[in-house]
């Protein structure tokens, strides 16, 4: 039970009691809600900062019970009417001095906001109408000014309240129905008026681009390099060209004392030893001849049928008549089968006279260039001479000794002596 509206209205401000709260007058029969009620419906919003301010402080200092809801008409106290209460008597108060109160910077409402006058307004409005511009405003630490506190009973003077000096930028700007307000603008100065530190602006190196042209440098390095090297190997061929050899100095030999023989056969043992030097040279001659027609490169030999051609080539050069090769590769080996390893051999020609030595020589050292390079494996190498009405005979030559021959292991004379000792077939 409240005593009058006004402490209602209080507990309303206050949050004590909402606008959904039910209230019943004396002279009332029912009850109505606080936000329907006319005494109590809420006012219109006003723009006046200092009067929301006031009714927050006055609402919060006071304290009530809380209202509870009455379940009959004779339950709980009534609400006293708002013409039933009478007006309390106004405390005495002495009138106090101009100077006691503080100056409040005057307000303006220009288009629906509440703005208090800065002051660099005041000045210039107080330049413009003659008046001296206040020094400082002063504003309160509440919206109540600060009077002179009447003197003690005991004859001292009561402590005067302590004033805050608030910048006008630190003045709290209450919202209001017609949008924010403002503080002038005063309120937006900077807090330091002194100037920003400049920072020094950065230098940045800058980036080299790569050269896109030739590089002359290096060109001419290289062209020096060649014509250098051209004319070291011109001197060098110019040298040998004109260069000249001394032939080597060979030691004679040492004279051979002749002695004389003496008897009868004086005349046949002088004889046959000149016969058999004689048919050691020609032997010899023979065979510088038969290998200075042997081609430089040798024969290849991958797959079949390349033996047989191999050897038909450097028989014809040897100059054998009616010449017959037939050569045929028995095994092979490697990775890729590509290697002759054995092969079976046979030479077919017809003799001329008297030159059966050098075909036989001929053949024997085609056959044994071709067993030493390749290392072949021939169980059978034969010549089958054609000796024209004597009919065809088969002479086997062994393969062993046409290699040697070949490598110079073994002397002409002593090849064709192994060969008439086998004899043909």
């Amino acid at each position: 039970m409240f005593p009058d509206a006004d402490a209602v209205r209080q507990a309303m401000d206050a949050g004590v009691v909402g606008e959904d709260g039910r209230v019943k007058a004396p002279h009332e029969s029912v009850w109505t809600a606080l936000g329907d009620h006319p005494d109590f419906a809420s006012p219109p919003i006003s723009d006046d900062p200092w009067a929301a301010w006031d009714a927050m402080e006055g609402a919060t200092e006071t304290i009530h019970e809380p209202v509870t809801e009455p379940h009959g008409p004779g339950d709980g106290p009534e609400v006293v009417p708002t013409g039933a209460l009478v007006a309390a008597d106004p405390e005495s108060l002495d009138e106090l001095p101009t100077e006691a109160v503080s100056v409040v910077p005057s307000a303006t409402r220009t288009r629906g906001r509440f703005v208090i006058e800065g002051p660099k307004n005041a000045a210039r409005r107080a330049k413009s109408t003659g008046a001296s511009a206040p020094s400082s405003v002063e504003i309160p630490s509440s919206r109540h000014a600060v009077l002179d506190a009447p003197s003690s009973p005991n004859g001292g003077l009561a402590a005067e309240a302590p004033t805050a000096r608030v910048a006008p930028s630190n003045v709290i700007a209450f919202p209001s129905r017609g949008g924010p307000s403002t503080l002038g603008p005063h309120a937006l100065a900077p807090l330091h008026s002194s100037a920003l530190f400049e920072l020094p602006a950065l230098q940045v190196k800058p980036k080299i681009e790569p050269r896109t042209g030739p590089r002359w440098g290096m060109m001419a390095l290289v062209a020096f390099g060649s014509f250098a090297l051209v004319g070291i190997v011109h001197s060098w061929v110019r040298h040998v060209a004109t260069q000249t050899f001394t032939p080597s100095v060979q030691a004679k030999p040492a004279a051979v004392a002749v002695v004389e023989p003496t008897g009868v056969d004086l005349a046949q043992q002088v004889a046959e030893p000149a016969v058999e030097m004689a048919a050691v040279d020609e032997l010899t001659k023979l065979d510088q001849a038969l290998r200075g027609r042997i081609r430089t490169e040798l024969g290849t030999v991958t797959q079949k049928g390349d033996l047989e051609s191999s050897l038909y080539v450097d028989l014809s050069r040897m100059n054998l008549s009616g010449l017959k090769v037939d050569a045929v590769v028995t095994a092979w080996g490697g990775k890729q089968r590509d290697v002759p390893q054995s092969a079976e051999i046979q030479v077919g020609f017809r003799s001329r006279p008297g030159e059966l030595d050098r075909e036989f020589a001929a053949v024997g050292l085609i056959v044994g260039r071709y067993i030493q390079s390749y290392e072949l494996d021939v169980p059978r190498f034969e010549v089958l001479l054609d000796a024209g009405e004597s009919g065809v005979r088969r002479w086997p030559i062994d393969p062993a000794q046409a290699r040697n021959y070949y490598m110079r292991r073994t002397e002409l004379p002593t090849f064709l002596t192994n060969m008439r000792s086998v004899g043909g077939r």
